[in-house]
């Protein structure tokens, strides 16, 4: 299985690659390779986070996250909240395709490496678990509080976003 993960985290990296590649496209192109783009954004995209799903569903099959010590609840709990955030990863990516005028673009270029940043803790959690004693045992703490600081302020920039949005879109409605 160890094997099977690291061919995954392996094209997790190859897909990041493309991703971002996809990602600057987005921002050059127009017409229909535009719409060829956002198309490979997306595959990539999903097809990267389904195989640190993989990753991930290994390491809590070996009780790598201590807890809750029962397996198949670390499991539920690890992939359900490795979905919250690629929801959160999904919508800061788009950001960088479709920028509010409420974002600087300087927040709108902070905000497109959350996709990156966020799988990157992830594989750093998931090797100290794949390959105890080779990383120093305080890194997969680190590496989950980077992960998690990174997406409570992509979901707070992304809240304030909304919210703003919905009061901009009251107020439009109101004057007519």
């Amino acid at each position: 299985m160890t094997i099977f993960a690291v061919v995954l985290m392996v094209l997790v990296g190859i897909l990041t690659l493309v991703y971002r590649g996809a990602l600057d496209d987005l921002e050059r192109l127009s017409g229909s390779d535009r719409t060829g783009s956002r198309i490979l954004f997306s595959f990539s995209l999903f097809v990267r986070w389904s195989c640190m799903a993989g990753v991930l569903w290994i390491c809590a099959a070996r009780g790598g996250f201590g807890w809750p010590s029962w397996t198949p609840g670390q499991v539920l709990l690890v992939l359900g909240g490795h979905t919250v955030l690629g929801i959160v990863s999904f919508g800061c990516a788009v950001l960088k395709d479709m920028p509010s005028p409420a974002l600087s673009e300087r927040m709108v270029a902070a905000m497109g490496w959350v996709p990156i940043l966020l799988p990157a803790c992830q594989m750093i959690a998931a090797s100290t678990i794949l390959f105890p004693g080779t990383v120093p045992a305080l890194v997969r703490p680190a590496a989950l509080v980077l992960m998690g600081v990174a997406a409570l302020i992509a979901v707070t920039v992304l809240t304030g976003m909304f919210i703003r949005e919905e009061r901009q879109l009251k107020a439009a409605a109101v004057s007519r």
